[in-house]
């Protein structure tokens, strides 16, 4: 760290300046050639609010500043009478707190605020402490069971994983999204130079850019769950809207328009190459970061920001030569009008609503932990194996490529006619949890990180839906089989169908074949659903490797994830 000297010109385009606390300005060396990543840490969000008399209660002895000053805040007559306890659960305690008294020849005039009363007057605290023991009925070891914390979980590690520091996608990782991707539109200079012929002048400028800020803001999380939802479906990166699924959206949402002078479907294709030609960033950080960012921006497909502008231009294309000059008036007809009315219902559709209801659960974390080892096996095998000699994903083993999680699933025999790719792409891609820097951080942007892998199985298991065992039993014929799932899964693979079973075995109504015509239909508990599609995949891959049971399977899967070449035929 050395200071940097004002007046100095050469270190403008050479370092980085840093402003330490002081004011003082300065530079970073870092010798022998190593880099050195600058990270943006935000603070964690505020604890969340208590729900267990654990959480709520004290279960430590306070300190004396702390009773006094909550004493000092309550009236005389809360503490008047001494027999009042205080329960401190997990300590198996009883805290008592007296008010000492003095002699009535010290005691000073009834006062009615308890802190005019201290004035003067000797206070002191007697605290007693009884140890005592609760056994419930039924119960003889007197052990009490501790009540489930999300925060000890299997999924824990994820606030610790993802930008918005929590379970859920929060509205602050949101924001900060969107001011990364609006920032690096103001950079692309053909869409700012099409702004500025819209807004009639350079004085309107701010004022117009300003609206179209506010407007793209209230709703860019449908922008970003469209971006998400259609670039699943493409042949390319998973991250990527390409030219088909570009086409499919303004299909689906009856943008383009014939009749139309401005927007037709070709017109809408030349705002695709527009919008992708100009997809390079210009002004951040320039130099290595400016080269970074283009090769980070895959050609021919649209990023997450690119998608944001191509929205802009669309709606301009729409409504703005047409209908309203406003250029934010046009975004929110074409909103309106074209997205939110004619969207698949499942863009609508609130990712944390399926973990906060379904997936964070105690028997969810309790059937998870139980196959904890079996779990991590599948998940490092597949990591690892599908990146052998593969350059278009990253070499980290700690995340699962879109390659990995469909060579699980196919070599399960899970992919059919009714589950596909495209519903195994879309279980991939709701469960990702949302990246700020899509460009930067490109790995955690496209990949699944190990709980993203626990979520992505059980929206799997959900999509599905399989029948109950009284069920299966009625439809296969047969009675009380160890693993009535897997023997259905088995029967249904290729080389082993039963000629005398129908084609296709019957989904229950909350299967996602049934959820595209009649969504939110009632279900029945996910840990029974996850619990059959592990038993399938367990079995599965033991007669497929060879091996007599899931532990001896578990171990294979450890000492043979280096071997495996990349499964590139599914």
């Amino acid at each position: 760290l050395f200071e940097h000297v004002e007046g100095t010109c050469f270190c403008k385009n050479l370092y980085k300046h840093y402003t330490l606390p002081d004011g003082t300005q300065t530079h970073i060396y870092v010798p022998k050639k190593t880099c050195i990543d600058e990270l943006e840490v935000w603070p964690e969000d505020p604890a969340p609010a208590p729900f267990t008399l654990e959480s709520a209660l004290q279960t430590a002895m306070p300190q004396t500043g702390t009773v006094l000053t909550h004493l000092l805040r309550l009236n005389v007559s809360m503490v008047k009478s001494p027999e009042k306890v205080l329960r401190t659960p997990g300590e198996e305690r009883h805290l008592q707190l007296v008010l000492y008294r003095p002699r009535p020849a010290l005691t000073p005039e009834p006062q009615t605020n308890l802190t005019e009363g201290l004035i003067g007057v000797p206070l002191e605290f007697l605290m007693e402490v009884r140890t005592t023991i609760e056994v419930d009925q039924g119960q003889t070891d007197g052990v009490r069971k501790e009540p489930w914390d999300i925060n000890k979980s299997v999924f824990a590690p994820r606030r610790k994983e993802c930008d918005s520091r929590a379970l859920v996608d929060t509205t602050a990782c949101i924001d900060r999204m969107f001011e990364k991707d609006w920032n690096r539109c103001l950079t692309k200079e053909r869409l700012m130079n099409t702004i500025l012929k819209r807004a009639g002048g350079a004085d309107e400028v701010d004022k117009n850019l300003s609206l179209i800020r506010e407007c793209l803001r209230k709703y860019y999380p449908l922008i970003n769950s469209i971006h998400r939802f259609y670039s699943s479906f493409g042949s390319g990166d998973i991250s990527n809207m390409q030219l088909n699924e570009w086409t499919e959206f303004l299909t689906a949402c009856k943008i383009p328009d014939a009749r139309s002078k401005f927007c037709k479907l070709k017109d809408c294709d030349v705002i695709f190459i527009t919008t992708d030609y100009d997809g390079t960033e210009k002004n951040e950080g320039g130099g290595r970061n400016q080269k970074h960012a283009a090769l980070q921006n895959d050609a021919k497909s649209l990023q997450r920001f690119e998608f944001l502008e191509a929205i802009i231009r669309v709606s301009i294309s729409k409504y703005a030569k047409e209908v309203t000059r406003m250029t934010s008036e046009s975004i929110s007809l074409l909103m309106e009008k074209n997205v939110i009315t004619h969207c698949p219902w499942e863009v609508l559709m609130d990712r944390n609503t399926f973990r906060q209801e379904r997936l964070y659960q105690e028997e969810m974390d309790e059937l998870y932990s139980a196959n904890m080892p079996f779990l991590r096996a599948l998940f490092k095998y597949y990591t690892i194996s599908s990146k052998a000699g593969s350059k278009n994903t990253s070499p980290n083993s700690n995340l699962m490529s879109l390659d990995g999680w469909i060579t699980l699933l196919a070599e399960s025999g899970i992919l059919d006619d009714q589950f596909t790719k495209r519903e195994a792409k879309l279980c991939f891609m709701w469960s990702k949890m949302e990246v700020v820097e899509e460009l930067k951080q490109r790995s955690r942007f496209s990949e699944l990180t190990f709980v993203e892998f626990l979520e992505a199985f059980a929206r799997m298991a959900d999509m599905i839906s399989p029948g109950t065992r009284q069920e299966l039993e009625q439809f296969l014929g047969i009675s009380d089989p160890q693993n009535i799932t897997y023997e259905l899964y088995k029967r249904y693979t290729k080389g082993h169908l039963d000629k005398e079973l129908p084609e296709h075995w019957p989904r229950r109504p909350s299967a996602y074949v049934h959820q595209q015509k009649q969504p939110n239909i009632p279900t029945r508990s996910l840990t029974e659903k996850v619990a059959q599609m592990l038993e399938v995949v367990a079995g599965m891959l033991t007669d497929r490797y060879g091996v007599t049971s899931t532990t001896a399977l578990t171990r294979w899967l450890g000492l043979n994830m280096f071997d495996k070449p990349l499964m590139s035929e599914y």
